[in-house]
């Protein structure tokens, strides 16, 4: 049976909350582009509970899945200012460090400067997760930079 197939019995068989967070951190973990699109549209739009919706926000997307991370960065981050005005503070401090482009990289640090500059009507705890995030990138590729050396 396929790793899908062996999901979906495991989920039917453990109902409890914690299997449900399980199955779900699971599914988004698999390297599958189109499941995790499904999946981001849904920590964006769905009405799942909060507590299952930051269980697919911390495993969407592995370190050892850089390349699926990069495919939906520039959406991530263009719906940035929408997600920060529609949610409330609770959820935006779980999904900035969890879903904003991180790939140690001048290409991400980027990103990630053009979108602060780009969007001052954030809010200033989502200011804050952006300004962290830069400086995680810078931090990662100054180390990497000096290890090529």
């Amino acid at each position: 049976p396929t790793s899908k197939l062996l999901l979906q019995q495991e989920a039917k068989l453990d109902i409890s909350d914690s299997g449900q967070k399980a199955a779900i951190a699971a599914e988004v973990v698999r390297p599958d582009t189109a499941g995790k699109r499904r999946w981001l549209e849904k920590i964006n739009h769905s009405a799942l509970p909060f507590a299952k919706l930051r269980v697919a926000m911390e495993n969407l997307y592995p370190s050892s899945q850089g390349q699926l991370q990069a495919s939906t960065a520039e959406q991530r981050l263009s719906q940035l200012a929408a997600l920060d005005a529609e949610k409330d503070p609770v959820f935006m401090r779980s999904y900035a460090p969890a879903l904003l482009p991180r790939q140690c990289s001048h290409a991400s640090m980027l990103w990630l400067e053009k979108a602060l500059q780009a969007t001052p009507e954030l809010s200033a705890q989502t200011q804050r997760n952006l300004k962290q995030a830069i400086e995680k990138e810078q931090r990662c590729v100054l180390i990497k930079d000096t290890l090529k050396l």
